[in-house]
């Protein structure tokens, strides 16, 4: 009998959510800001299951040889104060540059978001996976190459983005290096942030947004 040898691929909800695994969207934090800077959010990252896929156990016959496992796992919920949200050293501030109120003329909000940096931070390890191998092995698993040539685009940044109840203003960030970027459509801020950079050396990534 021919040989196959077949990868297995678990994308959670991803056509409907990801986009097809689009990836960026792969190692993603999405918030959908209210009014009252409560909000939901999304969150996507990497994962290698241990547990064998339904697919798996389920196939029989033709010399399949399972190869590897890996997906995407979107998690969904929500927060009552932006404020207060930490996601494993990332934090947000609110600043209120006035209102009609107090000044007479309506001013802009501002969010800082500060992203910490070094070889000790956790956060990347949430979105890109656990570890080199963990990232390396998705992008071979996870490959849409026909001769399955591995992804190296997948889980090398990570796209944060911030859904404003009002129009943007600004998406700024005074560190330039190659791969980060912030930019502003609309009602939406978004940074994309390289692993490598996060994991080097240096004081804490600041973005600032501001809208009204």
């Amino acid at each position: 009998m021919l040989q196959r040898s077949v990868a297995a691929v678990l994308c959670v909800a991803s056509m409907l959510t990801l986009g097809a695994c689009d990836e960026r969207d792969a190692s993603s934090l999405r918030l959908d800001l209210k009014d009252d800077l409560s909000g939901n959010l999304v969150a996507s990252g990497l994962v290698a299951p241990k547990q064998p896929a339904a697919v798996e156990a389920g196939t029989t016959g033709g010399g399949v040889a399972w190869s590897g496992r890996a997906g995407v796992m979107v998690s969904r919920g929500s927060f009552k104060k932006l404020d207060e949200l930490n996601i494993s050293g990332i934090t947000f501030e609110t600043i209120s540059a006035g209102s009609v109120a107090t000044t007479g003329v309506l001013r802009p909000r501002l969010i800082k978001v500060s992203i910490p940096r070094g070889a000790d931070v956790k956060w990347p390890a949430l979105f890109a996976g656990a570890s080199d191998d963990e990232r390396a092995g998705a992008q071979r698993v996870l490959s849409t190459e026909a001769d399955g040539s591995p992804n190296t685009d997948l889980g090398t940044s990570v796209k944060i983005t911030i859904n404003i109840p009002g129009k943007v203003i600004s998406s700024g960030i005074a560190l330039r290096a190659r791969g980060l970027s912030a930019e502003k459509d609309a009602t939406t801020a978004t940074l994309i942030m390289p692993v490598e950079l996060a994991k080097q050396p240096g004081e804490p990534l600041v973005w600032h947004i501001s809208w009204e």
